[in-house]
C-alpha cells in the first residue's frame, strides 16, 4: 500500500509540473549556447555527478560536469584529474563547468582579484588556459563566481571587473572554445548593486545565478537579475543549485517545498539555458553541516520525479559531440578532411604521435583518438601525448578530426604500436623542470605547507624539491605532494626516491587511488633524517585506475627535500620487480590506516619480521576495547587488516599491534 500511495505521489507532483509548460527558451547567439534548450548539469565532485548520472533515465544523463579550482592552485597539469573523469564514460559527450576562484572561500580578507588584474598571475592564467587547450573540448568558466560575495570571498567591483576582462582576453587569444560566466550570489543581501560588478557585455558570454534556499525563487532580485540578463541578451545559467537545510530524505515534503518550485522557475524564465544540480549531502562539509542531504539517490520519490521532469525534450542531455553541436545551431554538414597518416615521435612514456594537421572552414573542435575501434581521447595539440598507456602492451590507433559544427572525418588507417615491458613513468622526477607535473595539497584547515625547488642544497641533478611545513594536524595525508600516476590490472610497479629532512621526520609514500572511496594500492612508512638515503618499495597491482603517487608529509612540522623519483612499471612477465609480499620485512611496524577518516571501513597494514604472537586492537578515546581485529601466531610477512566501524559513532579510535615485545597505537577517524 505504501508503494501505491508513493508512487500516486510522484504521477501527482509530475501533473502538477506538466500543468505549468515550460516556456519556450529565449535564444541570445551566445557562445555555447543550445538553441530552444535547457542544458542538464551536476557536480560539485566526481561522485557527487555519478550518482546523480546513476539516478537519470537512459537518454537523461548530465551533460554538464560542474567542478572548482582555485587560480593560485593552478599546476601545469591541472586539468588531468578532470579529464579522465570526464573521459570515464567517451560514448557520452560530456563538458565542463568550471568555478574559477581568485580568493580563499570563508576567508574575505584572502582575496587577490586585485593582483589578478595587475598582471601578478598571468602566469597562472596560462598554465589554466593549458589545462582548458589539453581538454580539448568546450568549456564554461565562471570567472570568480558569486562576484558579489564581499562577505566570504571579498570581491571589489573595480578589481574584479579588471581581472574578469584579463582573464577573457588571455582566453580568447588561445582561440579555444570557452564561454565565459559571470555569476551572482542572492545571499549577499539585497542593496548590492549587481551591476557594480559587470565587466561589460564584451566580456561575458554567460550570465549565471545561485540559487539554494527555497525563498530564492521568489526573490525579488532574482527577477531583476533574469530581466537585466534578457535587456543585455545573455542566456542564464543556475550555476549552483540545492535544497539547502532540506533533506531528500522527508521524500514528496521536500519535492513540493524545493523542487517543485525549483523546475517551476525553470519552467517560467525563459532566459535560463542550463542549470547545474548539487548532488552530495552537505553534513560532510564542516561549515555547510546544516545544509542537509541533496542526494537524489536517497529518496525514490525524489528522484523519479526529478527524472520524469528531465523527460522533456527541452532538457540537453549527454549524447554524442554531434548532437550537442547541432543542438548549438550550426546548418554546416561538410565534414573535415581526414588527417594525415599516424607516425610514432617518442615511445615509451609518455607515448607520443604525430599526423598531418587539417582545418576546417567551422573551426577545428579537436582530433579523435580511437584505440582498438573505440573513442578514447581527445586532443588539439600535436604531437599527441598518451599518458595512459602500459608496459608491455598492443594498441592500434586511429585518428578522425571533428569540426565545431558536428561534422566529423573518416578515420586514419590504423597503426599498431607495442609498447615496451617497461616503462619510467615519473614525469619530472628531477625536479629539474621546477615543479611541473608536481602538486602540493593541503586537506585540513591545521595543515599549512609550501613548495618550492631548491638548486643550492641539490641532492640529485639540478634541482630538488623542498617542501617546508609550518603546522600540521598529525594525519600524514593531510599534506601530500603528488602527481597522477595510471595504474595497470596485472602490473608491478618499482617506486625508489631520495630524501632528507631538517630533523627526523616520518613520512609516508602512497599509490592510492584518485577519485572515492580512495582505496589505498601501497602505503609505506620511512624515517628521514638530515643525510640522504635512497628508499625503493614495489607493489603489484590487481586493478586499472587513476591513482595518483604521493607522500604524505603531515605528521611534524619540518622541511623535506625530495629528488630522484623513479616509478618503473613492468608488465607481468618482466623479471626484475618484486611484489612487497615476497620480501621479508626488516623490522616490526604498523602503519596508518587507509582511508582516513574513513566510513564505515579502513585498512590497516602491520609488518613482522619474524614469527609473533599478535593482538591488534581497536579501543574508543577512553581507552574501551571496540574491537579485536587479530590475536594468534603470524609467520613473518606483511598483513592487512580491515576494520568495519559501521555500528560506531563518528570519532577520533586508537588502534593498537602488540607484537612480542614490540607495541604501537595510532590514531583514526571515523567520519559519518
Amino acid at each position: 500500500m505504501r508503494k501505491t500511495l508513493a508512487f500516486a505521489a510522484v504521477l501527482i507532483t509530475t501533473f502538477q509540473l506538466a500543468a505549468q509548460p515550460i516556456q519556450t527558451r529565449l535564444n541570445q547567439g551566445a557562445i555555447l549556447e543550445p538553441q530552444g534548450k535547457i542544458i542538464n548539469g551536476a557536480g560539485q565532485d566526481d561522485a557527487a555527478f555519478k550518482n546523480y548520472r546513476n539516478v537519470m533515465h537512459t537518454h537523461d544523463k548530465p551533460m554538464m560536469y560542474m567542478t572548482y579550482i582555485g587560480l593560485r592552485d593552478v599546476t601545469g597539469d591541472w586539468a588531468a584529474g578532470l579529464k579522465s573523469e570526464l573521459m570515464a564514460n567517451a560514448e557520452e559527450f560530456v563538458i565542463p563547468q568550471i568555478g574559477l576562484s581568485m580568493t580563499v572561500d570563508g576567508t574575505p580578507s584572502a582575496h587577490y582579484e586585485q593582483d589578478v588584474a595587475a598582471g601578478l598571475y598571468d602566469d597562472k592564467i596560462s598554465m589554466f588556459i593549458d589545462g582548458l587547450q589539453s581538454l580539448a573540448i568546450p568549456a564554461y568558466v565562471r570567472i570568480g563566481y558569486e562576484f558579489n560575495g564581499v562577505a566570504w570571498n571579498g570581491y571589489q567591483p573595480a578589481d574584479y571587473k579588471n581581472a574578469f576582462v584579463r582573464i577573457t582576453n588571455m582566453i580568447r587569444a588561445r582561440g579555444i572554445e570557452v564561454a565565459t560566466v559571470w555569476n551572482y550570489s542572492i545571499d549577499s543581501g539585497a542593496n548590492l548593486n549587481f551591476q557594480d560588478y559587470y565587466p561589460g557585455d564584451a566580456y561575458v558570454d554567460w550570465w549565471a545565478i545561485n540559487l539554494f534556499s527555497t525563498s530564492h525563487f521568489t526573490d525579488a532580485n532574482a527577477k531583476k537579475f533574469l530581466d537585466s540578463a534578457s535587456a543585455h541578451r545573455k542566456p542564464v545559467m543556475l550555476g549552483e543549485t540545492t535544497p539547502r537545510f532540506l533533506f531528500v530524505q522527508n521524500g514528496q515534503t521536500t519535492w513540493d517545498q524545493w523542487f517543485a518550485p525549483y523546475f517551476t522557475f525553470i519552467h517560467n524564465y525563459p532566459e535560463v539555458k542550463a542549470f547545474c544540480y548539487i548532488n552530495c549531502d552537505w553534513s560532510q562539509y564542516t561549515q555547510f553541516a546544516n545544509w542537509g542531504d541533496a542526494r537524489l539517490e536517497q529518496n525514490a520519490i525524489i528522484g523519479a520525479a526529478f527524472d520524469d521532469e528531465m523527460d522533456s525534450l527541452q532538457y540537453l542531455h549527454a549524447s554524442t559531440e554531434s548532437a550537442f553541436r547541432k543542438a548549438l545551431g550550426s546548418s554546416d554538414n561538410t565534414a573535415p578532411a581526414t588527417p594525415g597518416p599516424i607516425s610514432v615521435v617518442q615511445t615509451g612514456f609518455p607515448l607520443r604521435l604525430s599526423w598531418d594537421a587539417v582545418t576546417d572552414p567551422s573551426g577545428l573542435s579537436h582530433y579523435v583518438v580511437y584505440k582498438h575501434g573505440a573513442l578514447s581521447d581527445y586532443t588539439l595539440t600535436l604531437p599527441y601525448a598518451d599518458k595512459n598507456v602500459t608496459a608491455g602492451d598492443t594498441i592500434t590507433y586511429a585518428v578522425s578530426a571533428m569540426d565545431r559544427a558536428g561534422n566529423e572525418s573518416q578515420t586514419t588507417t590504423s597503426l599498431l604500436v607495442t609498447i615496451p615491458s617497461t616503462l619510467s613513468k615519473a614525469l619530472n622526477g628531477e625536479f629539474d623542470d621546477g615543479t611541473q607535473n608536481w602538486q602540493l595539497s593541503t586537506f585540513a584547515a591545521g595543515a599549512s605547507a609550501t613548495m618550492s625547488i631548491d638548486s643550492s642544497s641539490v641532492i640529485s641533478g639540478r634541482n630538488s624539491c623542498a617542501v617546508t611545513i609550518s603546522s600540521v594536524t598529525g594525519i600524514d595525508w593531510n599534506i601530500a605532494l603528488w602527481q597522477w600516476l595510471s595504474i595497470h590490472l596485472g602490473h608491478k610497479y618499482k617506486i625508489t626516491f631520495k630524501a632528507k629532512a631538517s630533523t627526523t621526520k616520518t613520512i609516508t609514500l602512497g599509490v592510492q587511488q584518485a577519485a572515492s572511496p580512495y582505496t589505498m594500492y601501497l602505503g609505506k612508512a620511512h624515517t628521514l633524517t638530515t643525510a640522504v638515503q635512497t628508499f625503493t618499495d614495489t607493489v603489484s597491482i590487481k586493478v586499472t585506475d587513476q591513482a595518483k603517487v604521493e607522500f604524505f608529509l603531515g605528521t611534524t612540522t619540518a622541511s623535506v627535500w625530495i629528488d630522484s623519483v623513479s616509478v618503473i612499471e613492468s608488465s607481468s612477465a618482466t623479471t626484475g620487480v618484486v611484489e612487497r609480499g615476497d620480501e621479508k620485512p626488516e623490522a616490526f611496524a604498523l602503519q596508518q590506516n587507509y582511508p582516513n577518516p574513513f566510513n564505515p571501513t579502513t585498512t590497516i597494514r602491520y609488518e613482522l619480521p619474524k614469527a609473533t604472537s599478535v593482538r591488534l586492537t581497536v579501543y574508543d578515546v577512553l581507552g574501551r576495547e571496540v574491537s579485536m581485529l587479530v590475536n594468534e601466531l603470524k609467520q613473518p610477512g606483511r598483513y592487512e587488516a580491515v576494520f568495519d566501524g559501521k555500528y560506531l559513532t563518528s570519532g577520533v579510535y586508537l588502534y593498537r599491534l602488540q607484537a612480542g615485545s614490540f607495541v604501537q597505537s595510532r590514531k583514526f577517524l571515523l567520519l559519518k
